[in-house]
């Protein structure tokens, strides 16, 4: 009874080994999935959240922000802020600037979706390390400071 156990153990053991050697062996000849990251960039998901961005209407060239405020009262940490102007009409509002404070923002999406007019959209960049915390602070209406 002794033996036939001990010869039982072995051929499992084998039959193990076996199936290792397999996956390793396929595992070998598939192809690599690692990318090399300063050369190769990631593509995100559709739904990934990224930091917010204020989008330029394509038939218009201007920002769709209509200065309802509702994004900034559903930010929960109050990473947005809005300064605006009388028009020089005297009665419209005008975009001075739309400030984004991305070291304070959690990435929540709530400003989005408080958003009737799709005027802000979270973007798909994930580099946002910075050694300045002077330059998480972004005004999203001005080209020189507006994410990619």
């Amino acid at each position: 009874m002794g033996l036939f156990i001990w010869i039982r153990d072995i051929a499992t053991g084998f039959g193990s080994l076996l199936v290792g050697m397999g996956v390793t062996i396929k595992e070998f000849f598939s192809k690599d999935v690692t990318q090399q990251y300063p050369d190769e960039r990631w593509r995100m998901a559709d739904r990934f959240r990224g930091r917010v961005d204020l989008p330029l209407d394509p038939l218009s060239g201007a920002h769709k922000c209509t200065l309802c405020m509702m994004c900034v009262r559903a930010c929960p940490n109050d990473s947005l802020e809005i300064v605006q102007s009388k028009g020089p009409d005297g009665k419209t509002r005008v975009l001075d600037k739309y400030i984004y404070k991305l070291g304070t923002c959690t990435l929540c999406e709530l400003c989005v979706e408080a958003c009737n007019f799709d005027a802000i959209r979270m973007n798909h960049d994930y580099e946002m390390a910075t050694y300045d915390r002077q330059e998480l602070t972004l005004i999203l209406n001005e080209p020189a400071t507006r994410p990619r």
